[in-house]
């Protein structure tokens, strides 16, 4: 749940509140969703209009950017988000900054790092609802932009004559962190996936596939197999995938792209989980390194 856990208490307590202002919220969402091939469009701007009543991110807030992230779905699939987009348009300037504030707050509280690419692959999947010249919080008092300390130092590289990839976890914390050790094995049985690339002339990636799973499916378990462990401050967990294990597996990956694709680069991703409930990962991101270095045949 992109605001979390969000119970029927806290859409009748928004209700409440909406009330005190003079909105009657739950009658404008029944209206708004009234039509079965048509949204009423003044009612989803006045709903839209009603996310400057909040003037802290309370649980109301959290209640109110639930239904909009609801809305974009409900409203975005059958009609495209640029039918979506041009009724938030009509809106004045604070208020689209709100809204679309509030559809991209669940990336805001990401590491930079993450944060970053989730921002560049919204641009890519929503050109019309995050342009170019969008920014996260500009002069809205309501959102900060804010980086957590990270707990752990997760890397991938590279070793440069065996080509095999070295993952390190450290604690970078200054108490103890807990994680689901997913290192026992040869290669990862949880999360660890791959990610292809074209390069341009300058060398840069130009463009990228969707993520595939480098588990197969006698190996993959949603659980993680092993035990909790536990790093103390700056301990560390170090590992060596080698390459021979990644051949057949990323030569599979590879017949999933499209032939014309023309990739040339390959990066790893793997995360592991930082509680016993599953509830939170982090995860590694490596460069992208020559695909020929991953491929039979290349």
């Amino acid at each position: 749940m992109p605001f979390g856990p969000i119970s029927d208490a806290d859409f009748a307590h928004l209700q409440a509140f909406a009330e005190t202002t003079g909105f009657d919220l739950k009658g404008e969402l029944s209206r708004m969703y009234g039509g079965e091939k048509k949204v009423a469009e003044e009612a989803l701007g006045r709903v839209f209009r009603f996310s400057l009543s909040f003037k802290t991110f309370d649980q109301d807030a959290r209640a109110y950017g639930t239904i909009i992230s609801i809305s974009l779905d409900r409203i975005g699939e059958p009609f495209g988000v640029d039918y979506y987009v041009r009724i938030l348009e009509r809106q004045p300037a604070n208020v689209q900054q709100r809204i679309r504030d509030f559809l991209f707050y669940p990336y805001s509280i990401l590491p930079a790092q993450d944060r970053d690419e989730a921002q560049a692959d919204l641009h890519k999947a929503y050109p019309t609802l995050f342009r170019e010249d969008y920014k996260f919080a500009r002069g809205d008092s309501l959102f900060v932009l804010r980086d957590y300390l990270p707990d752990f130092s997760f890397t991938i590289t590279q070793a440069g004559n065996t080509k095999d990839l070295i993952v390190s976890l450290t604690n970078i914390s200054k108490v103890n962190q807990e994680f689901v050790d997913a290192f026992v094995d040869p290669v990862p049985q949880f999360a660890f996936r791959c990610q292809f690339a074209k390069r341009n002339s300058q060398g840069e990636v130009s463009s990228r596939s969707e993520e595939f799973t480098l588990n197969t499916r006698e190996e993959h378990n949603p659980y993680p197999p092993a035990p909790l462990s536990t790093l103390p401050p700056g301990d560390n967990r170090k590992k060596i995938i080698l390459r021979e294990s990644l051949v057949p597996r990323v030569t599979h990956a590879l017949t999933l792209v499209s032939p014309n694709a023309n990739y040339d680069a390959v990066r790893f991703l793997l995360s592991v989980s930082v509680n016993k409930r599953l509830t939170r990962f982090v995860t590694a991101r490596s460069p992208f390194f020559d695909l020929a270095d991953y491929v039979k045949g290349k």
